[in-house]
């Protein structure tokens, strides 16, 4: 899809253009954060990346499980978490 390639698009022009690390958040701007993350959104981006920066997940992390989860399934190499700090 479209969205898929943008993705790609995207991740290789900021490693290009210098990033050292990406930060991908599991969501559209649409979404809204009742809707889950989606890890393999999260995955495509990783592997977008291609091991040329290291990535860092973010979305729907609430306890150590989501952290463990979030980086099992996506190859992450960092969790960020938000919400899920504040609300507890």
């Amino acid at each position: 899809s479209s969205s898929w390639s943008l993705t790609h698009l995207c991740s290789q022009k900021a490693i290009h253009a210098g990033a050292n690390h990406l930060t991908i958040h599991g969501r559209t701007r649409h979404q809204a954060s009742t809707q889950a993350v989606s890890l393999p959104s999260i995955k495509f981006a990783v592997d977008a990346a291609k091991g040329e920066v290291p990535c860092v997940g973010n979305g729907d992390i609430w306890e150590l499980e989501d952290v463990r989860t979030m980086r099992n399934e996506t190859g992450v190499r960092g969790v960020m978490a938000a919400r899920g700090l504040l609300a507890k």
